[in-house]
């Protein structure tokens, strides 16, 4: 019986010892290819120790920092904590991620977009409005096309799964104020958020993912088929046609339409339900070119990967938040505050506002402002002055 107890004291031993060594070893050897993390994170660089910082205190702080974000396995015990918190307390260890009934996740700036929480006023959006006529006019007049598109949003379209603790009286929305702007001035949009919801019960496949933020791939084939269609007819311009070849289901929705469920970074993924996939390709007979610029938030990732700026376009720009520019950045970081605005609006052909409804509190971030004050900035000061 002793010597049972022995041997069951040293397994236990060497047990302990292992659990406490093995991150260490880990993380000089890198002996088990661990999954990462997802999501953004800054990282921590590590530091060379000097005498000057090692007595600012800097040294520890910093070398501290980088450890505790290096550590062997931390991703695995990271999910595994964040695995047991969902499990046992239903709670997110990740910002502004909002668990919905039956498990429909969402954002909760989407939330509060849908109820009119960050409405920026009547003011503001007519300013921004009587800019968008000014250049939309403009545009015309230079033989261009300016085109908004208001993206689809999943609070709107599954308030059903929005939380009870997060129902609060619904107020005026960007959106809605917006819509009516756009339509009193005669500016014709694209107003997919409106399109999706009358679709909602029609449409055979889903148009919204359960754990994504984004629109199905389903549903952003249908916009960018619907896009393409638009411009054609505006321009006269023999572009690419979409051809559906087929639809694939598939059980385990891919990975952009799980977004938002993998940056909770658990250990067991949720049960999704099935999505739809198109298989499509584009029919480029005796194909023109166009020049683009898209300023769009995330919604445009999926149609930029999908191939829309280089199918439909020459080589077309995607300006992400008007910050940086793709492709370009692809190859080191291009800002859009060191590109000449009016010389790119000059050689484009068309240019396509996106944005959703919870980004339309900065919608374009900054670029009809730019744009306005391009074309029209003398005669505003002018008007200042006077």
């Amino acid at each position: 019986m002793k010597l049972k107890r022995t041997k069951l004291n040293k397994i236990v031993f060497y047990s302990i010892l292992i659990l406490l060594f093995a991150p260490m070893i880990q993380s000089f050897t890198k002996l088990i290819s661990i999954k990462k993390l997802n999501g953004f994170f800054t990282k921590e660089v590590n530091i060379d120790f000097s005498k000057k910082d090692w007595f600012l205190e800097k040294y520890q702080k910093q070398k501290e920092k980088h450890i505790n974000q290096n550590f062997g396995f931390r991703s695995s015990i990271v999910r595994l904590n964040n695995q047991k918190d969902f499990y046992l307390y239903r709670k997110l260890n990740a910002n502004g991620i909002v668990i919905g009934k039956e498990y429909y996740l969402f954002e909760k700036n989407y939330i509060d977009a849908y109820y009119g929480n960050n409405f920026i006023g009547e003011k503001k959006i007519e300013e921004k409005v009587k800019m968008l006529k000014s250049l939309h006019a403009k545009f015309k007049e230079m033989g261009k096309e300016l085109i908004v598109v208001f993206a689809p949003r999943k609070a709107a379209f599954y308030p059903e799964y929005i939380p009870d603790k997060y129902h609060t009286e619904k107020k005026t929305t960007n959106y809605e104020y917006y819509s009516k702007e756009l339509n009193k001035h005669k500016i014709y949009f694209i107003d997919f958020h409106k399109w999706f919801i009358e679709q909602k019960n029609k449409s055979e496949y889903p148009l919204f993912p359960q754990t994504g933020i984004h629109w199905s791939k389903y549903g952003m084939t249908l916009a960018m088929d619907s896009i393409a269609k638009y411009i054609i007819k505006k321009t006269g311009k023999n572009l690419p046609t979409i051809k559906w070849n087929n639809i694939d289901i598939k059980n385990t929705p891919e990975k952009e339409d799980r977004d938002i469920e993998r940056t909770l970074n658990l250990c067991i993924s949720l049960n999704n339900k099935p999505l739809a996939y198109p298989e499509i390709s584009f029919i480029k007979k005796d194909r023109e070119y166009l020049k683009s610029i898209v300023v769009s938030d995330s919604f445009y990732w999926l149609m930029f990967n999908a191939g829309f700026s280089n199918h439909f376009f020459d080589n077309g720009k995607f300006w992400y938040y008007n910050k940086t520019i793709y492709p370009d950045t692809f190859d080191g970081e291009v800002k859009t505050e060191n590109a000449n605005l009016k010389a790119e609006i000059e050689k484009t052909d068309v240019v396509i506002l996106i944005s959703t409804d919870a980004n339309l509190n900065k919608f374009a971030w900054g670029w009809i402002d730019n744009a306005y004050s391009e074309y029209f900035g003398e005669n505003k000061k002018r008007k200042k002055q006077n």
